[in-house]
């Protein structure tokens, strides 16, 4: 496989521009949590693409970069900024809205400039095109003092072009060997992923301000065995969901402990898609007061520390 090319590729952008959605369709798996809600997204997430004897492109879906006030959300930044910093091309993802705005795109603007400094392939990726009447207009209208490496219009919930833009991104690439096993779709930490999949329970299942308050994490992953012929197997795990305030544990319950159960039933069916297993999941909610805001609480609670 002299051809054969690997590499890096950071998905990078303001919040909830498609970032996760996108690297969803491209493994064509719900890797990546995603919400309706924005900064969805706390860490780097490692997704692996490989085509057998062509190339494997390892994609870095990334938080929102916005403006940081607190302990969690500099964290968020920061793991955005070096994912860019490790790629070996980036895409600048963005979702313009028909009518637009200077100080939507003054936003972008800051993440392309910095982007640019890089020296680095950069490439700007306007997503959810369907909406839009006429896309190649609006690829040209933004950011055009930006020198880009490529312009692409796409609709990541969609597919459309994600396959296009697949392809071309192997010209960015080095030649180099294939890093992971065809049949792997993340290096990420099981217990990650399982943290993550009860994580979107929790937005799915609460308001506004409550996601962003809690924080998971699993005490114990236990796997077991097919116990006859056809059986799938369990995972038994207990994890707890940490939040900042007694009235924030009262309201993730709920009452007669009904949010709570919801909560699990919805965690369990994700997390039995992903893994492919029978799942029982133990759920404790605990109180870790002002733990977005602690440096050492975010550690210990995964943000900084590498708990998975």
């Amino acid at each position: 496989m002299t051809n054969f090319r690997s590499g890096f590729i950071g998905i990078i952008g303001r919040p909830n521009v498609g970032k996760s959605t996108l690297l969803n369709r491209i493994l064509d798996c719900d890797l990546a949590i995603t919400s309706k809600k924005p900064q969805t997204t706390r860490n780097s997430i490692r997704g692996i693409y490989t085509r057998e004897d062509e190339c494997q492109i390892v994609f870095i879906d990334t938080p929102g970069i916005h403006k940081a006030k607190g302990g969690l959300n500099k964290y968020m930044v920061d793991a955005a900024l070096s994912a860019m910093a490790e790629s070996d091309c980036n895409l600048l993802i963005i979702d313009l809205p028909p009518s637009g705005s200077k100080k939507y795109l003054a936003g972008h603007q800051f993440i392309a400039e910095r982007l640019q400094d890089l020296k680095k392939p950069v490439g700007l990726i306007l997503n959810k095109a369907d909406r839009l009447d006429n896309p190649p207009a609006h690829l040209q209208e933004i950011l055009p003092h930006i020198d880009f490496d490529f312009k692409m219009a796409i609709s990541a919930l969609y597919g459309h072009k994600v396959k296009d833009l697949i392809q071309h991104l192997k010209s960015y690439l080095p030649v180099g060997p294939q890093y992971y096993p065809s049949d792997m779709l993340t290096d990420q930490a099981e217990r990650f992923i399982a943290a993550e999949k009860i994580r979107q329970s929790v937005y799915e299942h609460t308001g506004q301000e409550l996601p962003y308050c809690v924080a998971i994490t699993i005490n114990s992953f236990q796997e077991e065995g097919p116990r006859k012929e056809g059986d799938r197997g369990l995972i038994k795990m207990d994890a707890s969901l940490h939040v900042e305030r007694n009235s924030q544990k009262g309201m993730l319950i709920g009452k007669g402990g009904k949010k709570l159960k919801a909560i699990g039933i919805s965690a369990r069916a994700q997390l039995e898609k992903f893994f492919q297993v029978n799942i029982f999941v133990q759920l404790t909610v605990r109180v870790e007061k002002n733990w977005t805001r602690d440096q050492k609480k975010l550690s210990r609670l995964g943000y900084g520390s590498g708990k998975y």
